[in-house]
């Protein structure tokens, strides 16, 4: 599915738009009005590629 997501964007976007990586989680974490909070996302990124 990441696949073909990312040769969709490629054939819609500039060169140097194009999307290299693509994740899927199961929990976006979001603040009270509804925004995501990106901070958490870094953290959790940060922690599961800690060795």
């Amino acid at each position: 599915m990441g696949d073909d997501l990312i040769s969709y964007v490629a054939g819609q976007v500039a060169r140097y738009k194009k999307v290299r990586r693509v994740e899927f989680t199961d929990f976006v974490p979001g603040s009270a009005t509804g925004k995501i909070l990106r901070r958490e996302l870094r953290a959790g990124e940060r922690s599961s590629t800690a060795p």
